[in-house]
């Protein structure tokens, strides 16, 4: 009664006003019900028009992987060690207002001369990355914005110095090139990992940056480069990232949220940056952590864990993030692991990788007191002590194939024949 009541009185109401006013709220009320919902459907993509979409992606980055000279060989006489003396961030000394030391990938390489495992002669020198590189898992927009003097800064966790007048000119050579240059290892490093067994980046992983975002001192992903490098390229089907840094590795996890190809297990600090639930997601494998977990609790996870993921998965290659921020004085990382903790956890998922025969590629990522390019450069030396860093591929020895239950022994036969005969 009371809806055909306001019924009415709509209607005599729309009666007396002016034609034009009323064939306008005719025609947007048509236009709402009929007209909008069809352009709607019309504009909104298909399901084929999104798989059309991520085809040409795809191509995109295939060509990208082809035209790329990221891809290198190593000599016999060279370890599947990658560094380049572009990889250390330096500015006027403005580098020391964050925490990160950016130059300690030049002190593991100096250390590891000292130590007589390098020489200027056996390691590997990357190329730099080319924008088309970095697009495979950074957008367009994005890298634009980096060359916006705050925005950089910003992403640099010094924004201070987006307000130093002469910072423009100078910051693609001084801070944006180093970071190419830490991709290309990256990539160089996996591509050798598949050739020899091994390979380690003295730098890389910076696994906070996403396709449209820096954080945590991380500006271009060089981990998901490289497993897309790899993956278009058709050199492995399958990756899997096992990430021991103290905080979580959002960047990867959101740009592999839905591909089945690449498997997480990530190992991290539950109260420390970056808490991104979003990128949870993308982990397969969660071991969150709390606040100074000590070496005997992290190592049981760790082999407990590892066993786990392998049992889940298995991959063509491992890439594996070796930040050393877990470290007891380290306080972003907030945990409490020694130096020799960090020492077995890195013998431990390298000789997994080895009793698997399965190639992996380790890079440095996080660390943020002093000690950090000694602890890496002492778990390497460790590496090499126990056999896991040998210069040329090594195949593990196989195992005597044992003998079909319904086989006879030369005993078994020779009794029977003797049985036969005394009948």
């Amino acid at each position: 009664m009371t809806s055909s009541c306001f019924n009415f009185i709509t209607y005599k109401i729309l009666l007396k006003l002016p034609i034009n006013l009323l064939t306008l709220i005719i025609l947007s009320r048509w236009l709402a019900l009929v007209e909008y919902p069809f352009w709607k459907r019309m504009t909104q993509p298909s399901d084929s028009d999104t798989h059309i979409d991520q085809k040409m992606s795809a191509l995109k980055d295939k060509r990208r992987v082809r035209d790329s000279n990221l891809r290198i060989f190593a000599s016999p006489d060279q370890y599947p060690i990658v560094y380049s003396s572009k990889y250390d961030v330096t500015f006027y000394g403005l580098e020391k207002m964050h925490p990160f030391d950016s130059q300690k990938w030049g002190k593991v390489f100096r250390a590891l001369k000292d130590a007589h495992f390098l020489t200027n002669h056996n390691y590997v020198i990357p190329n730099e990355a080319t924008r088309e590189d970095l697009l495979l898992a950074h957008t367009s927009a994005y890298l634009d914005t980096l060359k916006q003097k705050h925005v950089l800064a910003k992403a640099m966790e010094v924004p201070l110095v987006g307000y130093i007048p002469f910072f423009s000119k100078f910051a693609d050579s001084f801070v944006l090139a180093p970071f190419r240059h830490h991709v290309g290892g990256t990539v160089a490093a996996a591509c050798l990992a598949l050739e020899r067994g091994w390979a380690i980046n003295i730098g890389g992983g910076f696994h906070h940056a996403a396709s449209e975002k820096a954080g945590g001192f991380c500006l271009y992903n060089d981990v998901t480069i490289a497993i897309r490098f790899l993956l278009q390229g058709e050199s492995i089907k399958k990756a899997m990232i096992i990430d021991l840094d103290a905080h979580q590795g959002n960047g990867y996890e959101r740009a592999f949220t839905d591909d089945d190809r690449v498997y997480i297990f990530d190992m991290f600090n539950r109260n420390a940056f970056p808490r991104d639930e979003e990128a949870k997601k993308g982990i397969n494998l969660a071991v969150p952590l709390k606040r100074f977990t000590e070496d005997e609790e992290y190592i049981e996870k760790l082999e407990t864990h590892i066993v786990q993921a392998f049992n889940e998965f298995t991959p063509d290659l491992i890439v594996y993030n070796a930040g050393t921020d877990v470290f007891d004085a380290d306080h972003l990382g907030c945990l409490s692991i020694t130096e020799d903790g960090i020492e077995k956890r890195d013998e431990i998922v390298f000789k997994k990788a080895a009793d698997l025969e399965i190639p992996i590629v380790m890079v440095t990522s996080g660390g943020y007191t002093e000690d950090s390019a000694n602890i890496i450069t002492q778990s390497i030396l460790n590496l090499k002590k126990k056999g896991l860093l040998p210069l040329t591929k090594t195949q593990k020895p196989k195992t005597d194939t044992p003998k079909p239950k319904t086989e006879k022994s030369f005993d078994e036969v020779e009794a029977l024949a003797e049985k036969i005969a005394n009948l």
